[in-house]
């Protein structure tokens, strides 16, 4: 059967393209038209949203107002003042139930500097310590502050407004107004957009939803906050365990714990599966945040009309276009059969050849003009293009380090030269085999089961260290980097993989760690017997000196102990990175541990006039640790407490249970550490500025040693800091079902 006619099929193409083009500019108005809409919705949104978050913050600013009264009465200053606090004093209880708006407030409560409750509206509040909260720790340090949570003695959600209680200028007490969440959410209760339902949401600082047309939103994070977050919502706040589970509001998540004050922004609802228009804006000056979303979809009736009228229109001027063309290509088809020929033979790959000769002076001789000049530049890029692909292909090629690259499965698509140096497998044996039955098997089954999970499901980078096997059977450790290429529809297409051998490297680490340890070792007896010697001129045995000699002992005896003192900490430190320390677990009691530690400095407290308290929480079981390890944890953290903190200061203790873990919480009043410091402060060797200059004595291993024992035993450590002279609070983890023995060489300060 003979091919279509060239003008017909001509005709028809021009005709497609129109429609085609058509189509396009249909869908243009109606993206066009739906987003004038969607920009003016935005701007309504926004509006009314910021009017509500006005109306929330109104409310807000009221009760902290009257938090402020309260804490300025002068009956509660004058309670405070006396020596002896009755709990539920009549005549202060009777001044804050003038107070109590029953409907709004579900309690008034006093709390004095230990986070007891002595005075409370709700009588089941009284003789509570609530030292834990934030909102008392913040109004104890002199500020007012807001905060929402879910009472520990009630179990609903509550507004906490706080505020010191100051008797000249000196804060004694806190006061803490807690409002029922019912007041903010009936300002809520009528709110909509234009008429129409939304979904309106409010948070706190940390991303929790405290409120939510939408039911199954409570209590939940809008995305991943974060490990930190998620203890400070469980353990300060009391949230549910289930807030730990996100809606996949991420990048609203993201937006707040960027402190974002307002933003209107696009968003798609993985769970309702919707394109959503949210407003974000932060109430005040305090930690809510007013979510408000609504559906897009309800903007595009009426850019869907344009569009088909457009359409309608299109349809038409394509019927006519067909008839016009077929009358116009009549003239210039002949030499469209020669420019055919050419094209197919440049898309063959056999060249231009010579160039394309017409006699025409019209559009048609120019374009053949344009053509001969186009297949020109085709063949110049192409071959430049080419070296460009071959120079890379060299690099990678002739790269040091094995590069590999597989498909989805893990079979070998393509392998470098370095393949056959590091692994001893040719990259023709590679080829359609899977990596890892050539050159890997050599760590866990869990080991591979995170790596595919990370690399696979999570399409993230892998990078680590890992244990291979060479072809002549030897076996390797190699350094690791794994990095998933994910199509446009978000599918993990390849693997590349860039692994280099290590074990030279390991070796010398392991070497360097060895020779640490054997100076530490060779180092300890002539440090022992100056400080022996010293110890015996001091004491008189060689005779009398005169006071200028005794100083120059004394210094010298000083210096030697602080030399033992680093000696000591560079070999526990290598003995624990070296593996061959011994955990020898026994059913021990922590606060047991915490009072051996502190006879031991208890001559230092002393001297700085420290006030130091030990709580343990109900619950806390006899874990089964090694009490020499832990010991060495709790005697750094509380060295560090005494040592940085002025004196008169606080030093307080807290162990406490936390789902499967004990948590022991060492906190103090004294110089905090520096913000742009805080990311350094486990690392060895590290003091921070405003330390070292008022402390200058100090090795800077004490928080690594103390973080290498915690992690060796199967727990986490952690701290919190405000920031410079605001304190600091140490936390260590350590799981209930107690550490797991480990044979070794040596023991922690053998």
């Amino acid at each position: 059967m003979d091919a279509m006619p060239v003008r017909s099929r001509l005709a028809i193409g021009i005709t497609l393209i129109i429609l085609v083009f058509g189509a396009l500019a249909t869908i243009c108005v109606y993206l066009f038209a739906r987003n004038e809409l969607v920009d003016k919705e935005k701007y309504t949104l926004e509006q009314v949203s910021t009017e509500q978050s006005h109306e929330i913050n109104q409310i807000l600013q009221n009760t902290q107002k009257l938090t402020r009264l309260i804490a300025n009465n002068e009956t509660v200053r004058l309670y405070f003042l006396g020596k002896d606090l009755k709990l539920q004093d009549e005549k202060t209880l009777k001044e804050l139930g003038s107070y109590d708006l029953g409907a709004q407030y579900s309690a008034i409560y006093l709390l004095d500097l230990q986070g007891n409750t002595l005075v409370s509206t709700d009588p089941s509040f009284v003789g509570n310590n609530y030292a834990f909260r934030n909102y008392f720790i913040r109004a104890a340090a002199g500020s007012d502050w807001m905060e929402t949570g879910v009472g520990k003695t009630s179990g609903v959600l509550g507004y906490y407004f706080s505020s010191p209680i100051k008797v000249d200028e000196k804060v004694v007490a806190v006061a803490v107004v807690k409002m029922k969440p019912e007041v903010v959410e009936k300002s809520l209760s009528n709110f909509s957009v234009n008429n129409k339902f939304a979904k309106i949401m409010l948070t706190d600082e940390l991303g929790v939803v405290i409120f939510s047309n939408k039911k199954d939103r409570l209590f939940r994070f809008l995305g991943d906050p974060g490990s930190e977050k998620q203890t400070q919502a469980r353990d300060e706040r009391n949230f549910p365990k289930d807030v730990t589970r996100a809606i996949g509001y991420q990048n609203i998540q993201t937006e707040i714990n960027n402190h974002v004050a307002k933003k209107v922004l696009d968003f798609y609802d993985s769970v309702d599966k919707d394109d959503e228009i949210v407003a974000l804006i932060r109430v005040g000056d305090f930690p809510i945040y007013l979510i408000v979303e609504e559906d897009e979809d309800l903007f595009t009736q009426a850019s869907l009309q344009l569009a088909a009228i457009l359409g309608i229109f299109v349809s038409s001027a394509a019927l006519c276009a067909i008839f016009m063309v077929n009358f116009l290509i009549q003239k210039f088809l002949a030499p469209l059969t020669t420019l055919e020929t050419a094209v197919t033979k440049l898309s063959k790959g056999e060249g231009l050849g010579p160039d394309l000769v017409v006699k025409s002076k019209d559009e048609i001789g120019r374009l053949f003009t344009a053509f001969n000049e186009m297949a020109h530049n085709v063949e110049t890029k192409v071959r430049e293009r080419t070296s460009e692909l071959q120079k890379f292909q060299l690099a990678v090629e002739n790269a040091s380090d094995q590069v590999v690259i597989t498909d989805a499965n893990g079979v070998v698509l393509y392998a470098n030269k370095a393949l056959e140096t590091v692994t001893g497998y040719c990259p023709s044996e590679a080829m359609g085999q899977k990596a890892g039955r050539l050159w890997g098997k050599q760590m866990s089954l869990e080991f591979y089961k995170n790596m595919w999970k990370t690399i696979k499901f999570d399409k993230k980078n892998f990078t680590g260290e890992i244990k291979n096997r060479h072809k002549d059977g030897h076996k390797y450790i190699a350094e690791v980097s794994i990095s998933p290429i994910i199509d446009g529809n978000g599918e993990v297409k390849f693997f590349v993989a860039i692994e280099r051998d290590i074990t030279r490297a390991k070796e010398v680490d392991r070497m360097k760690t060895e020779f640490i340890s054997l100076a530490s070792h060779q180092l300890r007896t002539p440090l022992t017997v100056v400080k022996w010697f010293s110890a015996m001129l001091l004491q008189g045995d060689y005779g009398s000196f005169t006071k200028e000699q005794t100083e120059a002992i004394n210094n010298i005896h000083d210096s030697n102990e602080r030399m033992i003192d680093l000696v000591n900490a560079l070999l526990n430190i290598s003995r624990i990175e070296s593996g061959r320390i011994i955990i020898d677990p026994v059913l021990t009691s922590l606060p047991q541990l915490v009072e051996e530690v502190l006879k031991d400095i208890q001559p230092k407290i002393q001297e700085k006039n420290h006030h130091f308290e030990l709580v343990v929480r109900s619950g806390v079981p006899v874990l089964n640790i090694d009490p020499k390890l832990i010991r060495n944890v709790y005697l750094n953290l509380l060295s560090n407490a005494v040592k940085y903190t002025p004196k008169g200061g606080r030093i307080k203790v807290i162990i406490s249970i936390s789902g499967q873990e004990v948590i022991s919480q060492v906190s103090d009043s004294g110089h905090g550490i520096p913000l742009d410091k805080q990311s350094r402060i486990f690392q060895k060797f590290f003091r921070a500025d405003n330390v070292a200059k008022l402390e200058p004595d100090g090795t800077g291993l004490g928080l690594y040693l103390a973080k290498a024992i915690v992690e060796s035993s199967g727990g986490r450590i952690w701290f919190a800091s405000a920031g410079e002279d605001r304190g600091t609070s140490f936390y260590f983890s350590l799981p209930i079902t107690g550490t797991k023995p480990k044979e070794g060489e040596v023991r922690l300060d053998s």
